[in-house]
This record gives C-alpha cells, sequence and structure tokens, in this order.
C-alpha cells in the first residue's frame, strides 16, 4: 500500500506530500489548485517503470518544460512514493534532470524492505489507472480485437465489454449487477455492431426487452456504465484506480451506489484515488477524515492538507453542519478566492 507521495518541481506541486489512505483517498480543491497535477504524477510514476529510460516517462506527458515548475530553471524533477506493508517501509525515488543538463534520470531504491514490499510497491504503481471519462468517447465505435483496453477516457469501452463476454463472463456480470445496482432500469449493458465493419458500440437492454445504442443513452448512464467498467477491471490485489470527478452527469443518489461499489473494491487491496467538485459525494467521507485532502494553491504553488490534520473540522462538524457544506463555504479552505 503507498502511503505517501512526496514531490518538488513537478507543475505547481513544487514541494508537497501527498498522503493516501489505505481505500479511498479524496482531493477537493479549487479548480487549478493541483488536483489534476497530483493525478499527472502518478501517471508519471507508471510510464517510468514501464519505459527502460525514465526519461521516456517524461515525453509520454508533454515533455520536460511542460512539466517543470514556473521559475524552477535548473532544477530536477523529483518524486518520492512510500508504502507500507506489515510495518516494512519501502521508498521509490524518481529524478528527473533536465535533459540538457548532463546527468541522466535516476529510479533509486532504498535499501529497505525485502522482496515482497518491493513487489508490491511496483505492483501499485505499474497498475496505477487514471480516468477522466468523456461522453463522446464512451458512445464512439471501438475496433473489436484481442487485448483491447478501456481507454483513459473510456475510449474502446465497447470492445472491451465485447472480449470479456468471452474470456472473462464472471468479471463481465460484476458489471452489469454494479450498473443494475444504481440504474434500476437496465437488464444488461450490450454490445451492437458498429457502422465500419469489426466495430461495436455501446448499448443497453431495459427490463422490458427494449435495447438502446450508446446514441440514445443519457450522458449519466453512459458515465456510471465507464466508471463500473474501469472499477470492475481493477480487481486485482495491488494497484490505483483514479478518477477525475466522478460525478459528473451522476445523480447524487447514484454517487452513494459508487461509493459503495469502490469501498468494495479496496478489500481486496486496490487503492482508489477521487478528485471531486460535489459536496454530496464529500459528505461521504464525513467519518473517514483522513481520506479528504484539501488542495490550496498561491504564488508558491500547491499546498495539501490532510482534513484530519486540520484543528477546526471536528468542532464545525459537531454543529451539525454537513461536511460538503462546511467545504464550500470556504471555512476548510480549497475553494476558489473571491
Amino acid at each position: 500500500m503507498i502511503t505517501e507521495i512526496e514531490v518538488k518541481n513537478f507543475k505547481t506541486l513544487r514541494d508537497v506530500r501527498i498522503p493516501l489512505a489505505p481505500g479511498i483517498t479524496v482531493m477537493v480543491g479549487a479548480n487549478n489548485s493541483g488536483k489534476s497535477n497530483a493525478l499527472a504524477v502518478l501517471k508519471l510514476l507508471r510510464e517510468s517503470l514501464r519505459q527502460k529510460d525514465p526519461a521516456l516517462a517524461v515525453d509520454a506527458l508533454g515533455g520536460f518544460e511542460s512539466l517543470l515548475s514556473r521559475n524552477a530553471t535548473g532544477s530536477a524533477i523529483e518524486v518520492t512514493v512510500t508504502a507500507e506493508s506489515e510495518g516494512v517501509r519501502t521508498r521509490y525515488k524518481l529524478k528527473l534532470p533536465h535533459p540538457m543538463s548532463g546527468p541522466k534520470a535516476e529510479k533509486v531504491l532504498e535499501p529497505t524492505g525485502d522482496g515482497v514490499s518491493y513487489f508490491q510497491l511496483f505492483s501499485s504503481m505499474h497498475g496505477t489507472t487514471v480516468h477522466d471519462l468523456s461522453v463522446a468517447a464512451l458512445r464512439a465505435p471501438a475496433l473489436v480485437q484481442q487485448g483491447a483496453t478501456l481507454g483513459p477516457d473510456g475510449r474502446d469501452i465497447a470492445a472491451v465489454l465485447d472480449n470479456l463476454a468471452g474470456e472473462n463472463p464472471s468479471l463481465r456480470d460484476a458489471i452489469d449487477e454494479m450498473v443494475r445496482g444504481s440504474a434500476r432500469e437496465v437488464k444488461r449493458i450490450v454490445t451492437r455492431s458498429g457502422a465500419e465493419p469489426g466495430t461495436k458500440v455501446l448499448g443497453a437492454e431495459e427490463k422490458d426487452g427494449r435495447v438502446y445504442g450508446a446514441e440514445d443513452m443519457s450522458d449519466g448512464l453512459l458515465l456510471f456504465i465507464g466508471l463500473a467498467v474501469a472499477a470492475q477491471l481493477k480487481r486485482t490485489p495491488f494497484g490505483i484506480l483514479a478518477i477525475e470527478e466522478p460525478e459528473r452527469g451522476i445523480h447524487p443518489r447514484r454517487l452513494r451506489d459508487l461509493i459503495d461499489n469502490l469501498l468494495r473494491l479496496t478489500k481486496s487491496g486496490t487503492q482508489v484515488v477521487l478528485t471531486t467538485h460535489s459536496p454530496t459525494l464529500l459528505d461521504e467521507f464525513r467519518d473517514t477524515p483522513e481520506s479528504v485532502l484539501i488542495f490550496d494553491r498561491d504564488d508558491t504553488g500547491t499546498h495539501v492538507t490532510r482534513l484530519s490534520d486540520r484543528k477546526d473540522w471536528a468542532e464545525e462538524l459537531q454543529k451539525g453542519v454537513p461536511l460538503g457544506d462546511l467545504w464550500y463555504s470556504g471555512v476548510l479552505g480549497g475553494v476558489p478566492g473571491r
């Protein structure tokens, strides 16, 4: 389990520590406060393991200059990941100097831990997926082929579902069950032939037998199906599932269903990271303040505070104010300035 990520000179993350909860971590803050940059760090860590040369991970995210913090000329981008398993702590350090400075990028394991903890750390980073779902991508036709994967925006979802029907029907059934639990009018998710040969598009069969294609489905249902597929595909012992603003297009009452499903997912060892602007979603974490991270930004960059480290949150909640309302009011920070 990853417990903390320390970041230096990465976009607005000039010098921050980002603690991660063992289950779900929720990041709240104003637009442009650094939440998406924190998810980009997860992508960088994943790519640093997948690429033989870690400098190629920087290229995959747009190049060094686009990632380096403003006014940090000559500095290196540094990311340190701390993981803990059964009391054993392991650290992975990624140092990325400017390509023109001479020194090569470095990947360093601290001489602590053991083979099992190293394996879990690498599995968590390598198994990280970050999703920012798009209605247009979910509606798009997908070419059916072996090895199809769900894109960060949900692209190729129909191909993934089509493959699962033959290769992993129990997982396919679990996706249907998750969707039915929230959209009770839906009997099952289907895939239909697309306009181009060899392509499929997403669809849904309702309980009365009528089948609708993605073009006739609501944005909210499409997004919920995308979230269900992303969540069920992460049923692995290790890894991080990160989702940008899962509340988009979804009725507030369905958010409780979504959180329940994500909590079940964490029982397998997967960590979940969410960004949100929804007071309703945030209310679900009233009793787990250690799961909530407040992002603020000033002229020096992004600052991250864990809600449980605030002295005033418990006192305010005892007054009966919902956590979402408390955050929205600005008492806790992490809201746009006026």
